[in-house]
């Protein structure tokens, strides 16, 4: 099992509700359930608890799993009630205030110092020696390369306008890209594409739509949230998948290169 509190990509001491399922013996889809019907408020929710996709290792398939800061974990478990439940409760709070502690050791924020300063300078080797190599091949082209190239200007192009573009857009915006692309294809049928080639979820239900997550790891896609409050005082929080200035890139050409 993942050590019980782990730091997310925010710097957040976090545990998720996998872990809790695994160490309280409850199924997955309970604690999913016991999450989403919590009394608290939406901005207590939204500061505590961040929904994300995690891929199955059996099954190779996208789910919706929570990661929760230590205030969240304990409004969601304090009902959770047993000895055991006790002794469990317990592990996890002694485990954030420890890391909790860890922040205030002079040795440990060195430490972490200095390991962010290390993996800095991995990246930036990594990208030195990309660019080695990049400019090796470069001079190295052949002319068929060279026409290749040439053939491919217009795309080229293409892709420094939207590289040098920070704004995600809709996937019916990105429709219309393609379609000035010279490719007939609407909001639908964009969005039936991609999820018969595995880029969204196509299962029925609340995460119907929703890209996969090994795609948002790739940087095609991110999670745009909000609310919606009903006249009943209810709040629901709703998710829109929307495409990166890099998906814009890898979605256009690989229409363009489909065409030819």
């Amino acid at each position: 099992m993942e050590a019980l509190v782990s730091t997310n990509s925010k710097g957040q001491d976090v545990t998720t509700s996998l872990i809790v399922a695994e160490v309280f013996g409850k199924r997955h889809d309970h604690v999913l359930r016991d999450i989403e019907n919590l009394s608290c408020s939406n901005a207590f929710r939204l500061l505590n608890f961040g929904e994300t996709p995690y891929i199955h290792p059996q099954n190779g398939q996208t789910y919706p799993m929570f990661e929760m800061t230590k205030d969240g974990f304990s409004f969601l478990v304090m009902g959770y009630t047993g000895d055991k439940a006790g002794q469990f409760k317990e592990k996890f709070i002694a485990e954030f205030n420890k890391r909790d502690s860890l922040l205030k050791s002079d040795d440990y924020i060195l430490s972490r110092a200095l390991e962010i300063s290390h993996n800095r300078m991995r990246a930036l080797e990594a990208a030195n020696e990309t660019l080695v190599r990049d400019v090796a091949q470069l001079g190295a082209r052949t002319l068929e390369q060279e026409k290749a190239l040439e053939a491919a200007a217009p795309k080229v192009l293409f892709a420094d306008t939207v590289t040098a573009s920070a704004d995600s857009i809709l996937i019916g915006e990105l429709a219309k890209i393609i379609c000035q692309k010279g490719i007939e294809i609407g909001e639908k049928r964009l969005f039936a594409w991609m999820r018969n080639n595995g880029y969204l979820c196509s299962r029925p239900g609340e995460y119907y739509n929703r890209p996969a997550q090994r795609y948002i790891e790739q940087g095609l896609f991110e999670i745009k949230k909000g609310s919606v409050m009903h006249s009943n005082g209810t709040v629901l929080v709703t998710t829109t998948p929307m495409v990166t200035g890099k998906g814009q890139l890898y979605f256009v050409n690989k229409f363009l290169y489909q065409k030819k």
